[in-house]
């Protein structure tokens, strides 16, 4: 089982899921978040959301099975996180595959709402990477820019303390 997904892997199974959408004369589109859209040079898996859904995940099975990933190597857990409204501009158009991906700046926010520091899993490497990335140097900024996305008022305590400790070590 492929254990990480670098962005020559992420290239290849998009047209691999192109191909496959095509061959069922199904449209699909697909939004990239996380590490997919982050330049990360690897991912466990990619965090996106997908339409149709039903067809997208019988192909993500199934090719989960057939290529040795992760179960989840494309997976929609990111849905819980979005407001109702984001932006997002077309990075690749396969023919039967669209794929999008949402601002840097809508992806801070996004990992900043989220804070999610679960074993392994934490968005702390990636907000710290994200406030480099917008070249934010202080905290009034960082909750601007959240701001624009989702009510600061709900930014969980965690979150704000994150931020206030990275943006102290950028100092």
């Amino acid at each position: 089982m492929d254990d990480k997904l670098g962005k020559a892997d992420i290239e290849k199974y998009l047209k691999l899921l192109n191909e496959r959408l095509r061959k069922e004369n199904i449209i699909g589109e697909v939004v990239l978040f996380g590490g997919a859209v982050m330049s990360r040079e690897q991912t466990k898996n990619i965090d996106a959301v997908y339409y149709p859904k039903q067809v997208i995940n019988r192909i993500i099975r199934d090719m989960a099975n057939e290529y040795g990933l992760r179960g989840n190597w494309l997976n929609d857990s990111v849905e819980d996180f979005l407001p109702s409204e984001y932006d997002r501009e077309k990075v690749k158009d396969y023919g039967n595959l669209i794929v999008y991906s949402p601002s840097v700046e809508y992806i801070f926010a996004m990992k900043c709402y989220a804070c999610r520091i679960l074993g392994e899993k934490s968005d702390i490497d990636d907000i710290g990477f994200l406030l480099r990335c917008l070249n934010i140097k202080d905290y009034d900024t960082a909750i601007r820019i959240i701001g624009k996305f989702y009510s600061v008022d709900m930014l969980p305590v965690k979150a704000r303390y994150v931020l206030e400790q990275l943006i102290g070590e950028l100092s």
